[in-house]
C-alpha cells in the first residue's frame, strides 16, 4: 500500500519522506517474508515467536532511532522525550517478548528431549523411537486432526482471508 502511495504521488516527495517510505516498505516486507516462510512450512511455533520477536525488537529499535532523529531535527525537547520515551517502551516490551519466546523454546525442547529419552517401561522405548513430534498447539492439530492436506490449505487459507479482511477494514475505517 505504502509503494502504492508513493508510486502515485503527482509531485517528486522530499528526501525525508522517500527514506521513510522506503524504510515502512522494507518492515513490511519482512513481515511478508516472515508470514509467507511461516505458513509455506509446517511451523514450530516455538521458533516462529523467536523470530518474530527478534524481528519485533529490530524494527522497534530502528522506529525509536528514526523518529528520537526527527525530533532532534526538529529541535523540539518534548518531542524527543516524547519519541525517546515511546520508543524505550516499544523496544522494552519487544525485548521481553524475544525473551519469554526464548524461554519457551527453551522448555519445549526440554520436553522433547525429556519425550524421546529411552525408559525402562515399553512406552517410552516406543516414544523414543517415535518420529519427532511437532512443537506448538497448531501443528499438533494440523497435524493430527487436519486431515488432508486439502484441509491445512483450507485452514491456512481462512487464516489468511481473515487477516486481509481485518487489514482492508482497518484501511478503510
Amino acid at each position: 500500500m505504502i509503494g502504492m502511495l508513493w508510486a502515485t504521488e503527482p509531485a517528486p516527495l522530499p528526501a525525508r519522506t522517500r527514506i521513510a517510505f522506503a524504510a515502512l516498505i522494507v518492515v513490511g516486507m519482512m513481515w511478508a517474508g516472515f508470514a509467507a516462510w511461516a505458513l509455506a512450512r509446517r511451523p514450530l511455533f516455538a521458533i516462529d515467536r523467536l523470530v518474530a520477536a527478534a524481528l519485533a525488537v529490530g524494527f522497534s529499535v530502528l522506529t525509536t532511532i528514526g523518529a528520537v532523529a526527527i525530533a532532534l531535527a526538529r529541535s523540539s525537547a518534548a518531542g524527543v522525550l516524547a519519541a525517546a520515551g515511546l520508543g524505550l517502551t516499544l523496544v522494552a516490551i519487544a525485548a521481553t517478548m524475544l525473551i519469554r519466546a526464548r524461554a519457551y523454546r527453551a522448555a519445549l525442547l526440554a520436553r522433547k528431549r525429556e519425550l524421546q529419552e529411552p525408559s525402562d517401561t515399553t512406552e517410552g522405548a516406543n516414544m523414543s523411537t517415535r518420529k519427532g513430534l511437532p512443537i506448538g498447539p497448531l501443528a499438533l492439530a494440523m497435524r493430527h486432526r487436519g486431515g488432508t492436506p486439502g484441509r491445512r490449505i483450507a485452514i491456512a487459507a481462512v487464516i489468511v482471508g481473515l487477516a486481509l479482511a481485518a487489514g482492508v477494514a482497518l484501511l478503510l475505517r
